[in-house]
């Protein structure tokens, strides 16, 4: 979890680090929103670097993420992402939609 640098109330706004393992702010009990570390993401990783991963879920970015991957490849985790994107013909009709 290097991709972050800590952590910030989403209504205080007050920030803490990233060795505190908290969920809400102890200051007003607003959620806690991972501050990344968008400078060094950049520096480290290129869209090619994502884009030529093989993986279906949504660990295809894990090297962009503040997580690591918990494994079991049988677990819904790794089901999850490469959902279809579907034209709705009909409301697309009616709304005047090309895309």
């Amino acid at each position: 979890m290097t991709n972050y640098l800590g952590y910030k109330c989403s209504l205080c706004k007050k920030e803490f680090p990233p060795m505190n393992m908290i969920y809400s702010c102890p200051s007003c009990g607003g959620n806690l929103d991972v501050v990344l570390d968008y400078e060094g993401i950049r520096q480290k990783f290129h869209p090619e670097d994502i884009l030529s991963r093989a993986e279906s879920s949504l660990w295809r970015y894990e090297p962009l993420l503040p997580v690591t991957d918990p494994g079991g490849f049988t677990t819904p985790i790794h089901a999850a992402g490469w959902t279809p994107i579907n034209l709705p013909e009909r409301i697309s009709l009616t709304l005047g939609l090309r895309r």
